[in-house]
This record gives structure tokens, sequence and C-alpha cells, in this order.
């Protein structure tokens, strides 16, 4: 038989199935190297990079959500009140505007009060004008902490006594205000329930008072100063916001 056609007889034959499968291995391997020649398919890597930055970046948010939850306290009872010095409490009547209370302590942590829309109690916060007892007496009333600091008050002209004056005492206001600013609210109003002003406190620099509860300092503490509005906030004869 020639050549050609010994050719043709090759031809004709199927090809070797172990042959076709080396010749796909070789194609994949050379596409293979194509691509790595190209460049590295990056894609899953981001992919996943994204991931893993996505929860990350929630566990951040969560730890610092649950570490910034405002704080809210709820009326404290039996032992948890026993912080300060407990006195007899006198009967919280009101009395005519402008008519003057006894008291049988000073200051005064329970008895006469005016009631007075706007002025008696007064509104929560901090004031750098002095304000008569009885009106925020009445803020003890309604379970409200109150915190007395002393601060000179200035002598107009001819020595007569200055009235309805703000005053200025920074070393006295500063650190009240500033725990003002953090006190946590109560757990049934929502509200810090605290009044700070100007009072002559007798022997002591400041006064923290509650309904038949008392607490002197000579220097300012705010964490007693926060046991003790924790201990007695809401805590009065009439839980009124």
């Amino acid at each position: 038989m020639g050549e050609r056609s010994q050719a043709r007889e090759r031809e004709g034959r199927p090809r070797n199935p172990s042959s076709r499968k080396l010749a796909e291995k070789r194609v994949r391997r050379e596409q293979r190297m194509a691509r790595k020649k190209r460049g590295r398919d990056w894609t899953p890597i981001v992919y996943l990079s994204m991931i893993v930055t996505l929860v990350l970046g929630a566990l951040v948010v969560l730890a610092y959500l649950g570490s910034h939850v405002p704080k809210s306290i709820t009326a404290a009872v039996g032992a948890h009140q026993h912080v300060g010095e407990q006195v007899p409490t006198e009967q919280g009547i009101h009395i005519p505007a402008g008519t003057k209370a006894h008291y049988l302590t000073d200051p005064p942590t329970s008895g006469q009060h005016y009631n007075i829309r706007g002025q008696a109690p007064l509104a929560w916060g901090f004031y750098a004008q002095a304000y008569p007892p009885e009106d925020w007496v009445h803020n003890l009333e309604h379970g409200g902490v109150v915190i007395l600091y002393v601060c000179p008050q200035p002598q107009a002209t001819g020595g007569a006594q200055l009235i309805e004056t703000d005053l200025s005492c920074p070393d006295s206001q500063t650190p009240v205000q500033n725990f003002m600013s953090s006190a946590p609210s109560d757990g049934l109003f929502h509200e810090v329930k605290i009044v700070a002003a100007p009072y002559p406190v007798p022997g002591h620099r400041f006064a923290i008072v509650a309904w038949g509860w008392r607490l002197f300092m000579d220097t300012w503490d705010p964490a007693l100063a926060e046991r003790f509005y924790e201990a007695h906030v809401d805590n009065g004869p009439e839980r009124i916001p």
C-alpha cells in the first residue's frame, strides 16, 4: 500500500481517548498560565475583606452603644436609702406666697413650702441665683434632690444686700455644673431631678438635701453626690415629675 493510502487510513481512524484527555488538560493548563500572566484574580479576596470589615464595624458599633447606654435609676428601697444623715421630717404644708416658713433644720429637708406655678417647685436645673427654701422644699416633696452651695453675695453701694442677682463663684459652681451635666435620669420620669442653687450653708461649703435626708461636704465629691442622689431620688412623699 502506498504512503498516501496509509495516511488517509490513519486520518479516518478514531483518535485514542487518552490522547484527547491529554489535549484537554494541556488546553486548561495553557489557559491557567495565560490568566497568571494577565494577573492574579483578586475578586474572592476583595469580597472576603469587605465581609470582614463589615463584621468588625458592626462589632465596634455594638460595643460603643453598649458602653454608652444612658443610665437610668429606680427609687431605692430599704438599706439602699441610707446615704447621708437622716433627720426627722416635718409636715409638708402649702403656705401662702410671701409667708415665712419655720423649719427645724438649716437647711431644711422637709416642711412648709410654697405652691406657685413656675416657681415652687422650681424647674429642675442649675441656678446661679438664690431662691428661698420655701420654693425648693416643694422639689424635695416631689422626690427631688437639691444641691446647695455657698457663694458669697456681693454688696451694693452703702452695704445694702443685692437680691435676685446671679452670683459667680466658679470654685463652687463649676464642679456642681459638671456633676449635673452627667447625672443619670430617674427611671420613672426620665428626668435629672436635681436643683442646685446658692445658699448660706452653715459651717460647710456644700449641702445636698432630700426629703428627710442631708449630706454636708466641704470638698465636692461627685461619687458621694451621685450615691446620695441615687439613694433618694423619687423617694419623697409625692412621686411627681
